[in-house]
């Protein structure tokens, strides 16, 4: 369940209660790398003082369970390959096509940067 206050603008879209307060007193539109953090985790709670602007990044570290930041190096390539789109075997047809990124994105169900991570060993550099 969503569990944020959602605002109606005039213009017919929507807007999450925290970022339309922090976008205001700030007086500009929130980057998309920045998040409005709930100090007290009550995400109900939009008053000023239990808003602070965090990026994406440091935001999730925040949010990360701590156990997750004691995996080992093994442990963390293990969880990749189990939420991966790809297989192992896909992954080695796709370095041996010749075929362009965006039609094997297209036949095997991923984005083009998908394709283009596993080509530059920039994911699935063990095999």
């Amino acid at each position: 369940m969503y569990q944020y206050k959602k605002l109606k603008l005039k213009n017919g879209k929507t807007i999450d209660e925290h970022r339309l307060i922090m976008q205001n007193h700030l007086g500009r539109k929130l980057d998309h790398d920045e998040c409005v953090h709930h100090k007290d985790g009550n995400k109900r709670n939009n008053t000023l003082e239990n808003l602070e602007v965090l990026r994406r990044a440091p935001h999730i570290r925040h949010h990360r369970p701590a156990m997750s930041r004691r995996l080992s190096q093994d442990n963390k390539n293990t969880i990749r390959l189990r939420f991966s789109k790809l297989t192992e075997p896909q992954v080695k047809e796709i370095r041996a096509s010749s075929e362009r990124n965006c039609e094997l994105a297209k036949k095997y169900g991923v984005s083009k940067f998908v394709i283009s991570r596993a080509r530059l060993n920039k994911s699935w550099a063990n095999i």
